[in-house]
Formats: structure tokens, C-alpha cells, sequence
């Protein structure tokens, strides 16, 4: 079988979904967001954010997380909050951890426009 670039990503802004597409195109890999309902309200899901992030959280996630095998490269893209990876890579790094593959993340930050 051969390896496969799994490129997930997490973005409330759209800014790492934009970087995640640009990944799956460079590396024609799999293209996945990770879902995650806590972070749906506007000010509650701020706090609920930089809480989470702040105290290396891991929510639960409405994703499937296809498990990759030892071959494949799994690409976490996901923002910075509160100075730490976002919540919800936390939880698609534990569902990944365990199986072998390579992991790489790229986190974004909010760009200046």
C-alpha cells in the first residue's frame, strides 16, 4: 500500500483551512476538518477556546479520524490560541498518536490584513 499525506485541519477564521488546501494540492494528499461543536458560540466559544488551549484540552470531536497506518504522513493544521496549538489538534494528535504514522504540524497565526 502506498503512504498517503492526511492533511487535517481545524479553522475558525479560515485562514488555516486556506494553508490546509494549499498542503493537500503541493502533496495530493486527503483533505479533512476536524469538527468540534464547543467552539460554536461567539464570546462562550472565545473563552471556551483559550480555556481549553491554555490547559492542553482535548475536545470531543464530531470528525472521524480515518487511521492512518505506518506509512502515512498525518499533517495537523490548526491556529495558535492563547499562545498554544488550538484545542481541537489536540484531540485529532491523540486519535493519530498511536498508530505509527509521521506527524507534522503547521500552525497558523492571524494574519495582518
Amino acid at each position: 500500500m502506498a503512504a498517503v499525506f492526511q492533511v487535517y485541519y481545524f479553522s475558525r477564521s479560515g485562514h488555516s483551512r486556506r494553508l490546509a488546501r494549499q498542503l493537500r494540492d503541493a502533496l495530493d494528499g486527503k483533505l479533512t476538518e476536524i469538527v468540534t461543536a464547543r467552539y460554536k458560540l461567539p464570546l462562550l466559544g472565545w473563552f471556551r477556546a483559550a480555556r481549553d488551549s491554555l490547559k492542553h484540552m482535548a475536545p470531543a470531536l464530531q470528525t472521524s479520524i480515518e487511521m492512518p497506518t505506518s506509512e502515512d504522513t498525518v499533517i495537523l493544521v490548526g491556529p495558535v490560541w492563547a499562545g498554544q496549538p488550538a484545542a481541537p489538534l489536540n484531540a485529532a494528535l491523540d486519535a493519530v498518536a498511536k498508530s505509527g504514522a509521521k506527524v507534522a504540524v503547521a500552525l497558523t497565526c492571524a494574519d495582518k490584513k
